[in-house]
């Protein structure tokens, strides 16, 4: 009886080994993976209409890493926020456009937690055509039949 009570042994040591080197590698990845959480940043705010600050729903707001080409966009929610995660600690350029108004373009520098970037857009100008505008091509072609 005493060889197996040698193989129970050895097999907990085995075993108990094995849950160690299972516990120090979950422990050296979360260590890692916290490491690139704290490296990463974020980028949040909302698009408002110049003017009255009323929010714009559903306007695309894009980042875009000049020196990667990498880019990513999102719309705005029901309450004009935006919000980018887990971003490299770079300078982005940032676009918004939105049906009806003004293209807005500028950059944002991502620090750790950045924000809140508050971006107004303008309404575009429509002009209205006077009553008795000229027809831009007021040629007349006559056919003979």
């Amino acid at each position: 009886m005493s060889a197996p009570r040698s193989t129970c042994r050895f097999a907990f040591r085995r075993a108990g080994l094995l849950i160690l080197a299972v516990l120090i590698s979950s422990t050296a990845s979360l260590a890692q993976s916290s490491s690139r959480d704290a490296a990463a940043g974020s980028v949040w705010g909302r698009v408002l209409r110049a003017g009255d600050d009323r929010p714009i729903r559903h306007a695309r707001v894009e980042l875009l890493n000049s020196s990667t080409g990498w880019a990513s966009s999102t719309l705005t929610d029901g309450n004009s926020k935006f919000d980018f995660a887990g971003l490299p600690q770079v300078t982005y350029q940032v676009t918004v456009t939105e049906p009806g108004y003004e293209r807005l373009e500028g950059t944002a520098e991502v620090a750790g937690k950045t924000g809140p970037l508050v971006l107004r857009l303008r309404k575009t100008e429509v002009s209205a055509a006077p009553r008795n505008a000229t027809p831009i091509n007021d040629n007349v072609v006559r056919c003979k039949s």
